[in-house]
């Protein structure tokens, strides 16, 4: 439970009218901490976070504001993103979310493939914003091979050596490096606009059959990257995937380049979490040698 006097000072910065009993908290993720906050005629979703954290939450609102424009994907309408004298905090529509389901499944994967037609001149974006708790770097890039080279895996790596892992990893992080261009020999990804941070644990399902999807980190990449991200952690119904290859079929060297992807977000949790994801990190990088 968090004190009235907070949320009163919140619904005066939002000018939205919230009333302070029944405020449930819901987890605590790090440096964020999610709320459901009853108001006049709706339930809210809320975030908050120091007010060191406040472009963290901006940044969110413009990841969701982005996927909304497109009219392709569900996701939480935001209402407000903002600061008090003692925190940031992000207010979104609440959403009774469902674990998923054959036909929200299905219908998910058709929606993103459909995202992923979404594209532009360069690769990247144009602000940074964060992965996790960690920030992402962006840039408009006409390389695809540089700018993930350079504003995915090298940020990764260094973070890493500077969490102790550099003995671990170094000598196979350049060997990779070096090799990079050669996964993309005969492949030659176009920008599309990505969630970035499609794990399952960031979708959900409202009326039985609509998808929802939350917590994105975009910029315009390989599409290969989101779906790669959705084999990590838990990985998707199978349902998804065919329903995506349907609507734009992957190309046949996707399964060699999603650990390539998905070694981005095995370093992020590295630096975040800690050594329990040391050994997976090491066996992608032996692996992704092994295809050289």
């Amino acid at each position: 439970m968090i004190l009235a006097e907070f949320i009163q000072e919140i619904a005066a910065v939002s000018t939205i009218p919230l009333q302070e009993q029944d405020c449930i908290q819901l987890s605590v993720g790090g440096r964020i901490v999610k709320h459901k906050v009853k108001g006049l005629d709706r339930n809210y979703f809320l975030k908050t976070a120091s007010t060191q954290d406040l472009q963290l939450l901006i940044s969110e609102k413009i990841g969701l504001d982005t996927l909304t424009i497109t009219g392709v994907l569900r996701v939480p309408k935001v209402f407000f993103v903002g600061e008090t004298s003692t925190c940031s905090f992000l207010l979104c529509e609440y959403l009774e979310l469902k674990k998923d389901n054959v036909i929200s499944s299905e219908i998910l994967g058709k929606q993103l493939a459909l995202l992923h037609q979404n594209s532009n001149e360069f690769f990247g974006f144009g602000e940074d914003n964060w992965i996790g708790l960690n920030p992402q770097k962006n840039y408009w890039h006409e390389n695809w091979i540089r700018f993930f080279k350079e504003y995915r895996l090298m940020p990764q790596f260094i973070w890493a050596y500077e969490h102790g892992y550099r003995a671990d990893i170094e000598e196979k992080a350049e060997r990779l490096m070096q090799a990079l261009p050669l996964f993309f020999d005969e492949y030659k990804p176009q920008p599309s606009l990505l969630h970035g941070d499609l794990w399952s644990g960031n979708w959900g399902t409202i009326n039985n059959s609509t998808p929802v999807v939350f917590d994105p980190a975009i910029y315009y990449g390989d599409r290969e990257a989101d779906i790669a991200m959705t084999k990590l952690f838990g990985g998707f119904p199978q349902v998804f995937y065919d329903a995506y290859n349907y609507q734009w079929a992957l190309d046949y060297g996707f399964k060699v380049r999603q650990n390539l992807y998905n070694l981005y977000h095995l370093l992020n949790h590295l630096t975040l979490f800690g050594e329990a994801y040391l050994r997976q990190t090491i066996d992608v990088l032996e692996q992704l040698l092994s295809e050289i």
